[in-house]
């Protein structure tokens, strides 16, 4: 038991990579690395400490969580504001509502400043390996001041489209133009450094065989565990695909991933639900049919319209953008159960 919570509780970090597209490739080649245990222990004998697993932890939720609103607030540039050379007084540009994505922006820089600089919770954690936690705060840190740099551009764009504002000076399009692009290629630059970062120091993942466990308890969240993983390890590249369809493209890889994903958690559900779950754990069964598996299937909803209305020729403008978002959400809402589950899962003990 004491290996299946170390267990649980590393695999809590991959859930956190998946909240946006940027993310979703992360940890693809490290995967390879994750080896099977019979006994309940890693081939090399050697597990993460706890306070590492923890760290390591936290700081994929930073990246995770502040990650989207840049990115988002850069797309929504993009296809709102026409080029400066294109731009003239009768032009139609409206972005007000990208301010939302600035209010997330500066709640999470203030979250995350206090958090780290302000004696909160960041600040507080501890690892057995000083020279990734330094490597891993400095990346943290640079990408924090890039974030900040990024949103001080971002507003000023803002307040020069505010109420046809540009109308007033064309000329000052292009400076901010190159400005906010110059900002989002340094922001990228340090989320790439503090996403290489954190795949250096990732803990080695340990997975448990149901079929070397008596414990009926312990081989039921066990398989639990193992269709959570395989969830979202297989729900990762379907994402990554559907962020790359763009209008009117060729929708193919996407339906059929969508098809093998719809397949495969199936046939991982049936597993559970026919695992061998006591009083003592049922609990845990519930929580599954309650929540994780109503964001599963919510997805999988969400991906066969998706398709459908796409062959069906029914996706265009507005339509198309509602149905993307769909899917984007339902995929977020998909993460943030696994992320429950899994943590009620590694709350569980046998006595």
């Amino acid at each position: 038991m004491r290996h299946l919570k170390l267990l649980i509780v590393i695999l809590i970090s991959t859930g956190f990579l998946f909240g946006c597209s940027k993310i979703t490739k992360l940890f693809d080649d490290v995967k390879k690395e994750t080896k099977t245990s019979k006994g309940g222990s890693d081939d090399s004998g050697d597990e993460p400490a706890a306070n590492d697993v923890e760290f390591y932890n936290k700081y994929i939720n930073v990246l995770n969580t502040i990650s989207p609103t840049v990115d988002s607030y850069q797309k929504t540039y993009y296809q709102s504001v026409p080029e400066p050379s294109k731009l003239n007084k009768n032009s139609f540009v409206t972005i007000s509502f990208t301010s939302v994505y600035i209010n997330q922006i500066e709640d999470n820089l203030k979250k995350y400043k206090r958090s780290y600089f302000d004696g909160g919770e960041l600040s507080k954690l501890s690892t057995s390996n000083e020279t990734m936690k330094e490597e891993i705060e400095t990346a943290f840190k640079n990408f924090i001041t890039s974030i900040e740099s990024y949103k001080e551009s971002a507003v000023r764009i803002n307040e020069y489209y505010k109420d046809n504002n540009f109308k007033d000076d064309l000329s000052k399009a292009k400076t901010l133009d190159n400005e906010i692009r110059n900002k989002y290629d340094d922001y990228s630059r340090n989320f790439d450094k503090f996403r290489d970062v954190l795949k250096k120091y990732k803990p080695k993942r340990v997975v448990k065989n149901p079929d070397d466990i008596s414990n009926p308890d312990e081989k039921a969240v066990a398989i639990l565990q193992n269709m959570l993983e395989a969830t979202i390890d297989e729900g990762e590249p379907l994402y990554e695909t559907f962020s790359a369809i763009e209008p009117n493209s060729d929708i193919s890889k996407f339906k059929s991933m969508a098809e093998e994903f719809k397949k495969n958690f199936g046939a991982g559900k049936e597993k559970v639900l026919a695992a061998p779950f006591t009083d003592k754990s049922k609990y845990l069964k519930h929580s599954f049919e309650d929540y994780f598996l109503k964001m599963a299937s919510d997805f999988i909803t969400a991906c066969d319209d998706f398709v459908k209305k796409s062959e069906g020729g029914k996706l265009k403008g507005n339509a198309y953008n509602n149905e993307s978002d769909n899917v984007k959400n339902r995929y977020n809402y998909l993460v943030q159960a696994y992320n429950s589950t899994i943590g009620m899962t590694n709350s569980f003990r046998v006595y």
